[in-house]
């Protein structure tokens, strides 16, 4: 009997120890957040190259996992990005000075002079190293010339005063100037559009006027200027 109860006492051991080595189950994977760098600027601005070179270098590091938005103001004959991003000046409180780099909807940095590749990088690992929570879902499907994209989001509660900015970059946008070389600029803010924050949303670009764009959507609340969410999808 004793021998027995030795058996048991051995079986019983040897499950809970089977027990402790059973897996946990995996939580959901973390989406990080994709970093925001907004700069505005015009062609012929004599501080902006500086700034906007740097964003060049982070964007074709990082390419999907970061977004440069660059905005072309109306000043001095420059048109490359159109007038309806007075919106975001508006919204940033930015003037006619520049260049003007937003970090995020977080941090607004004047003028060019500290800022550099290195500098950005620091901003884009310590936003990157947050989590959405909120997450924007993009589809897309042909339509003749155009392509309509298809947003919807994964969780049902979306912050009051948030807006739904949609834009179309485009690289290697020649600005011609007489009796100077011509002007190449790279993530430029070709179209724009403001929308209500409502789920699913559609909106149709046209690949003819957009060729090899870069389709991005931006969820923000427009009263703390916190950036909700963003994605973006190359066409």
């Amino acid at each position: 009997m004793r021998g027995f109860k030795r058996f048991l006492r051995i079986i019983f051991f040897g499950l809970l120890c089977g027990c402790s080595r059973l897996p946990t189950p995996e939580e959901p994977a973390a989406v990080p957040i994709i970093p925001v760098f907004e700069v505005f600027g015009y062609a012929r601005c004599s501080n902006c190259p500086a700034v906007e070179h740097a964003l060049d270098s982070i964007k074709s590091e990082f390419d999907d996992s970061v977004v440069v938005l660059q905005y072309h103001m109306r000043i001095l004959g420059d048109t490359l990005s159109p007038q309806s991003i007075l919106e975001r000046q508006n919204l940033y409180n930015v003037g006619s000075s520049a260049p003007v780099t937003v970090i995020h909807g977080e941090e607004i940095l004047q003028g060019s002079s500290g800022l550099s590749t290195q500098l950005f990088k620091a901003y884009y690992s310590s936003i990157r190293s947050r989590e959405d929570s909120v997450t924007v879902v993009i589809a897309s499907h042909l339509e003749g010339d155009s392509i309509l994209f298809t947003l919807s989001v994964k969780e049902e509660t979306i912050v009051p005063g948030a807006r739904l900015f949609i834009f179309v970059t485009q690289d290697s946008i020649i600005f011609k100037q007489t009796g100077v070389p011509d002007t190449i600029f790279n993530n430029v803010v070709r179209f724009y559009s403001s929308l209500h924050a409502e789920f699913p949303c559609q909106v149709r670009v046209s690949r003819t006027l957009f060729p090899q764009g870069n389709f991005v959507a931006l969820l923000q609340d427009t009263l703390s200027k916190k950036i909700i969410s963003v994605t973006q999808r190359r066409f």
